[in-house]
């Protein structure tokens, strides 16, 4: 079972990821769906129906950045990340319900973070229909060469966004006090010069 260290501590990142993944492609095909315009794998070529080992993930698009989230076990950071946007939104009265179309939205949610990752392959969509027409919909196909190590990869991003956004508070305030203090400075050099420094 593939573990990872993490602060003294081992997680177990991904343990039955592929499995998940052909299991729930394995209810697919008992369950009687079709597909339509059927996407092969962008590596091996293998429809993706038949699962290999380069499909992170094939869900429906309401669950994508849900199952993404969970899969990278990125719950703690994820959060994080969101709040912090939001607060920056609402201090910079910038935030808008579109803003946060990458909680829900799997494009906006790929631009946001899959995109920039290393082991990120693609993303690709695919009609699947059951037995009635009203059970179609549109699933998501997340490809990478590696999917463990992609959501290692997303975890991390989480992380390096939420700590980000946490050091460009602190920053935020110390500008204050450095232009404060250069006010003093540049007080000081209008006084005579056996004035200056008296303050203290």
């Amino acid at each position: 079972m593939p573990r990872r260290r993490r602060g003294g501590k081992y997680l177990r990142l991904g343990a039955g990821v592929f499995s998940a993944v052909r299991s729930r492609l394995d209810e697919q095909e008992n369950s009687g769906k079709t597909m339509m315009q059927q996407r092969p794998c962008p590596f091996c070529h293998v429809p993706a129906i038949r699962g290999c080992a380069h499909l992170a993930l094939a869900v429906e698009g309401r669950d994508f950045v849900r199952c993404c989230v969970e899969l990278c076990q990125g719950e703690r950071p994820w959060q994080a990340v969101c709040e912090g946007r939001r607060k920056q939104g609402r201090l910079t009265g910038e935030w808008s319900p579109e803003q946060e179309d990458y909680t829900w939205l799997e494009t906006a949610f790929c631009e946001a973070f899959l995109k920039r990752l290393r082991w990120f392959g693609g993303m690709d969509y695919e009609w699947r229909s059951g037995p009635k027409l009203k059970q179609g919909g549109f699933w998501v196909l997340l490809w990478s060469k590696d999917p463990q190590r992609l959501w290692w990869e997303l975890r991390d991003e989480f992380e390096r966004q939420a700590g980000q956004r946490q050091g460009s508070k602190s920053e935020g305030r110390s500008p204050k006090a450095g232009s404060a203090n250069a006010h003093q400075v540049e007080g000081s050099a209008h006084l005579p010069l056996d004035l200056r420094g008296w303050g203290g």
